[in-house]
């Protein structure tokens, strides 16, 4: 009996060894798939980003001669990490938004009993928070990559914009995408941004405003 335990265990290693179906090899799984530990920690950062010569939803019609700028203080933190990518929380902190051209309406008296609007530009200056907002990493190289994300947020202008029957209190909508640049300083990133900002319907009017801008960003 001892001498028939001994060979019924000595031939369980062996197929345990060969796998389950004995001479089939076990499968190979592509570590590329894998998701890698992750240090969740919070990284810190800035971006500013620019466009001019846009469009703008006007009482005479559509312009073209408004320009809006942001910047932020960003913040990262790692959700997964693939062998060639991750993907990233990146919440904006206290985004600062100049907005130019926006509208006001003087009335206006003509000789002969006629009233008009004079139109006249303004500059609006806003602060907010995008909270929501992620981005895809894709490595090219040690250094080098591509960077696809977006988010969303609001926040509120100290007049009206663009027009004087809109409101102060906006949402904010972007995607963006470009490629990043490491070197030992830190990550700059050189892109292309598309910022929507409307009220939302919440106004008596909410004519948008969709900007085409360029953008960098930098991350220790």
């Amino acid at each position: 009996m001892v001498v028939t335990v001994a060979i019924m265990s000595a031939r369980s290693g062996a197929q345990a060894a060969r796998g389950p179906a004995g001479d089939v090899p076990a499968p190979v799984v592509d570590s590329s798939l894998i998701v890698r530990p992750v240090d969740h920690h919070w990284s810190y950062g800035a971006w500013f980003a620019g466009g001019t010569h846009e469009p703008i939803k006007t009482r005479e019609g559509h312009m073209e001669d408004r320009a809006l700028y942001v910047a932020g203080v960003s913040a990262a933190r790692l959700i997964a990490r693939w062998r060639f990518g991750e993907v990233s929380f990146t919440p904006t902190l206290v985004p600062a938004v100049i907005a130019t051209a926006n509208r006001e309406y003087e009335t206006v008296f003509y000789n002969g009993g006629g009233i008009g609007l004079l139109p006249y530009k303004k500059t609006a200056f806003g602060a907010g928070l995008i909270p929501v907002a992620a981005e895809v990493t894709l490595h090219l190289s040690d250094r080098t990559g591509i960077v696809v994300g977006g988010g969303g947020g609001a926040a509120y202008f100290d007049r009206r914009i663009p027009d004087p029957a809109e409101t102060r209190f906006n949402f904010l909508a972007d995607g963006h995408t470009g490629m990043y640049l490491h070197s030992s300083f830190g990550t700059t990133t050189f892109g292309f941004r598309l910022q929507h900002i409307s009220n939302g319907g919440t106004g008596r009017v909410n004519p948008g405003m969709d900007t085409r801008m360029l953008y960098i960003g930098f991350r220790p």
